[in-house]
């Protein structure tokens, strides 16, 4: 799904485009636009109608103590186990898989999908067993939302309005040269800058 159409960039500019700059605009202009968001915000959005594809992810334990100050034990019993993946806002099945490639099926009510009230999951919180073994298998539909948010929509707008002001119009080049003139946009505004950054995934 398209972050932007052309019939979007007419209606915010008001003018209509020839077939060529139409052309330009969706098979080049369009695309850079979106790797850059995608790359910059490390988030896919759009989504929807995607196929279920299978990821990996390695078994990183965290431990979650309560620790009672006067005995000065951990309780063992309220640990809890969590697995980072990506985003992805349908999940179909999980798996377990061991060093020899062999997979056990894992259900998938015992996991808790994190964060809650997001469109999205980024984490597994294991409700029974802990995340132990060599590696998981996830299957499901990859990216941060079905639709693409307005937030989104009006960054990719501000980006492609401010390059086409800049150059006075649609100028053919190659795909590389409208990344780097739309990447300069994209860090030097800052209303983009701002909204991009809300979405940006932050690693600690």
């Amino acid at each position: 799904m398209s972050y932007i159409t052309v019939e979007d960039i007419e209606t915010r500019l008001g003018q209509t485009f020839t077939a060529e700059e139409s052309a330009m605009l969706t098979d080049l202009v369009i695309p850079a636009i979106e790797n850059l968001i995608n790359n910059y915000t490390g988030r896919v959005f759009g989504v929807a109608g995607n196929p279920d594809e299978d990821r990996y992810f390695l078994g990183v334990r965290r431990y979650n103590f309560d620790y009672d100050p006067l005995y000065g034990d951990h309780n063992a019993a309220s640990r809890t186990f969590e697995l980072d993946i990506d985003d992805i806002v349908s999940i179909t099945a999980i798996a377990e898989v061991n060093s020899a490639g062999d997979e056990s099926a894992l259900t998938l009510t015992n996991y808790e999908q994190l964060p809650l009230n997001k469109e999205y999951t980024n984490r597994l919180f294991s409700k029974a067993d802990a995340f132990t073994g060599y590696k998981y298998k996830v299957t499901g539909r990859w990216g941060t939302s079905d639709t693409v948010p307005e937030e989104i929509q009006l960054a990719a707008l501000l980006m492609v309005e401010s390059w086409i002001t800049q150059q006075g119009g649609i100028k053919k080049e190659s795909i590389e040269g409208y990344s780097y003139e739309l990447g300069q946009i994209m860090l030097e505004n800052n209303t983009i800058a701002n909204i991009l950054f809300s979405w940006k995934i932050i690693s600690v």
